[in-house]
């Protein structure tokens, strides 16, 4: 608009029509194009619903019409056509024209041009809200095609509520900073929507599967990504506050360990005691709850071995054979003594049998499975066993069926039990405590006869993923009783120190204040309802998520239009 000539003197507005590429500037004089008489300028006119209203729905049409015709009239002269210049230069005029003509009789109903109506704004947000809703992926959940939506929404909005008579460097900045807010908008309606529904409260996410068997993560466990770093950061580096942090994130992976524990035990209808603690004791409570259950189970008649657990049994005795010729003779032997040697000549084994040659089994693969000098191959036979152990356990199952179900519910702990059991088997600094990493590894640690681990569906395989992906790898370190007096010594020396060398009091208090609000969410009190808080979300907050985030272009355009509007 400043770059265009002024009217020259004594230039009666409309008679003839005003040059093209002319438009008028709030500080021409106004014309009512009724009566053609001069329209005195009020400072701030009356605003009228209605009219504003209206007015604001025709602005984003107007200035669209005249970026059209100045686009025309500006490529017309490519063509070498006159009479095609000639017709471009009068649509530019016209559409210019009747542009002005509404502004002054806008302003002339008014007194003058309202200073700040709300409702005029809302009339210029209707347009290019509606072509914002139009363009694919507005209202995505997905990030990136959300964001590029609005962008190009937040652009558009900018240049139509601008200057039709900017230059186009000047409509090209506009455009970038409408899409500037487009992609803020995006972003603030996401995260919104986040927080109504996160990913971690989802049913089925890494988070969810924690918080069910009982585990309550830190804040930096349950965000992952920098906020875990942050957090593990903050654990190895500030005094006190640090094993504080330490202390929660280890309390979280002995709360998995207590968690599975009592997963184990769930299909036979027994909890640890309340109050256990993951260790040597609990495991122990543990194994000899599910083997009574067992025995408690077995009928005294016992089974005949059917043809399914005949083929299941002769199919490991071939893969045992891939084992290097000590391990597969041991293996041989084992199979010869503790199960054929059983079975009657009708193929009958009999309750006590059963009992006798499932305990030799699992006592020769124990011996095998948490022997620390075992290589691999030891393992891989110690697994066999197992596994040899399972198909007897199966194949009473199918033949007993007055008890199957309480047969079916031991097997199932017994199961679950075994990828514990190997999970313990290479204790770290905990004996008797796991981590993530050493349930996920006993979870994919496939036998040489099953086939439910390489196809993902072998126990705590799914539930292993996600306590590696939210607790991490490892258990992290207590820290010392004497390491944390130290640092308590050091961290209260070093603020007596600090208010000697004048430290302003404001800074030591700030430094104090923070690290009381950094340890007050990391104790045992705090950090299960801060876990809740993050991860738990009624019905009504969940179904506020999507309209939260297809309030995306709605927000891109009131944002476009209230800060870079006229």
């Amino acid at each position: 608009m400043a770059d265009l000539p002024n009217l020259p003197s004594g230039y009666k507005l409309y008679d003839p029509a005003p040059p093209a590429g002319y438009m008028l500037t709030p500080n021409d004089p106004l014309v009512d194009p009724n009566t053609g008489q001069p329209v005195t300028r009020a400072a701030g006119g009356t605003s009228t619903p209605g009219t504003d209203l209206l007015y604001g729905l025709r602005q984003p049409i107007d200035t669209g019409a005249n970026l059209l015709a100045r686009g025309l009239a500006a490529a017309a002269p490519a063509f070498g056509s006159p009479g095609l210049t000639g017709w471009a230069e009068q649509q530019l005029a016209n559409t210019q024209k009747a542009t002005q003509e509404a502004q002054q009789a806008y302003q002339a109903v008014h007194g003058g041009l309202p200073d700040d109506s709300a409702w005029r704004k809302a009339g210029e947000m209707v347009v290019p809200t509606a072509l914002g809703y139009a363009m694919p992926g507005a209202t995505s959940a997905n990030f990136i095609p959300r964001a590029a939506s609005n962008a190009l929404t937040g652009g558009m909005t900018s240049v139509l509520a601008g200057d039709p008579n900017a230059s186009p460097a000047n409509l090209a900045s506009e455009f970038a900073t409408g899409g500037a807010l487009g992609t803020a908008a995006s972003a603030l309606t996401g995260g919104a929507a986040r927080i109504a529904e996160p990913r971690m409260s989802m049913p089925g996410s890494d988070m969810r599967q924690m918080m069910d068997l009982g585990v309550r993560p830190t804040i930096g466990q349950a965000a992952g990504g920098f906020l875990n770093r942050m957090e593990q950061g903050l654990g190895n580096t500030i005094p006190v506050v640090g094993d504080m942090i330490k202390a929660s994130r280890r309390r979280a992976v002995l709360e998995l360990n207590t968690g599975v524990m009592n997963d184990v035990l769930s299909p036979i209808g027994v909890q640890l005691p309340k109050g256990a603690e993951a260790g040597r004791d609990s495991l122990n409570f543990m194994a000899d709850n599910v083997s009574n259950a067992y025995n408690r189970a077995v009928p005294s008649a016992g089974a005949p071995v059917d043809q399914t657990a005949q083929a299941d049994l002769q199919q490991l005795i071939t893969n045992a054979q891939l084992l290097p010729d000590s391990q597969r003779g041991q293996f041989n032997r084992f199979m010869q003594q503790y199960v054929a040697g059983r079975i009657s000549p009708n193929g009958h084994l009999t309750g006590e049998s059963f009992k006798a040659a499932e305990s030799d089994l699992g006592k020769a693969a124990n011996g095998y499975i948490y022997n620390r000098n075992s290589d691999f191959n030891d393992l891989q036979l110690g697994d066999a066993l197992r596994e040899a152990q399972s198909i007897l356990r199966q194949n009473l199952e199918r033949s007993n069926p007055t008890t199957a179900a309480d047969i079916r519910a031991a097997n199932q702990a017994f199961a679950k039990m075994q990828t514990v059991s190997k999970a313990v088997a290479r204790p770290t600094q905990d004996p008797g405590v796991f981590s993530p990493a050493q349930l996920q590894s006993a979870a994919y640690g496939g036998t040489l006869s099953s086939n439910a681990r390489m196809r993902g569906t072998g126990p705590y395989q799914e539930l292993s993923d996600a306590a590696r992906a939210v607790l991490g790898p490892t258990i992290p370190d207590s820290g010392t009783p004497f390491g944390q007096a130290m640092r308590t010594i050091g961290t209260g020396g070093g603020l007596l120190g600090a208010g000697y060398a004048g430290v302003p009091p404001g800074v030591i208090a700030g430094t104090v204040g923070t690290g009381l609000g950094v340890g007050a969410a990391y104790n045992p009190v705090t950090q299960p309802l801060i876990a809740h808080l993050l991860a738990s979300r009624y019905p009504w907050m969940r179904a506020a998520a999507q309209p939260i985030r297809g309030a995306t272009p709605l927000v891109t355009t009131g944002a476009a239009t209230g800060l870079l509007g006229p």
